[in-house]
């Protein structure tokens, strides 16, 4: 994003100090009102977890009872071969669930990986092919590659430059505060 020139002129370094202290007044009432509310959110958490899990294994219990009982009358209930039963409140139903293939415990990716490659059956090893921005932006910079071949092959250039930016010593600004009062 560019530079906009300032409106109000020139700046001295009390100036900047004093307009940063600004900001960071506001970003410590902000700070404040965040803890205060995130505090209060935790309270009532703490005060609805309770009731929230009692009704959570009471919905959990409900609905098992209900799959039992729907898979003990399946042939009365379901009719021509039908999976899905529409009812006055909602529908019940079966699904076809694929088998779920997982890393067995204790087993990491990467040696999954070179296992499935050493087998017959290498062709369960995804091979995904990405852009590496990074090697693209250093062969620009370089001069390795122009800005007009890479458009050719897909890619856009958003040309680099100076970004403005502030930080905040909360710590100073916070002491700076107290003095005052």
């Amino acid at each position: 994003m560019p530079i906009q020139k300032a409106k109000a002129g020139p700046a001295t370094r009390e100036d900047v100090d004093q307009a940063l202290l600004g900001v960071g007044r506001l970003q410590l009432r902000v700070d404040a009102l965040e803890n205060e509310m995130n505090a209060r959110i935790d309270e009532l958490k703490a005060e609805y977890a309770p009731k929230l899990e009692s009704l959570s294994g009471r919905i959990t219990g409900a609905a098992e009872r209900l799959r039992l009982a729907v898979q003990d009358s399946r042939q009365d209930l379901f009719k021509r071969r039908s999976k899905t039963l529409q009812l006055l409140f909602g529908r019940v139903g079966f699904r076809d669930q694929r088998a779920t293939i997982r890393l067995a415990d204790g087993v990491k990716t990467a040696d999954a990986v070179r296992f499935l490659q050493r087998s017959p059956f290498p062709g369960l090893v995804r091979v995904k092919g990405e852009v590496d921005k990074q090697a693209a932006a250093g062969a620009l910079a370089r001069g390795d590659v122009t800005e007009d071949q890479l458009k050719r092959c897909g890619l856009r250039v958003r040309p680099g430059g100076e970004d403005w930016f502030y930080e905040l010593d909360r710590a100073s600004i916070q002491t700076e505060l107290e003095k005052a009062g």
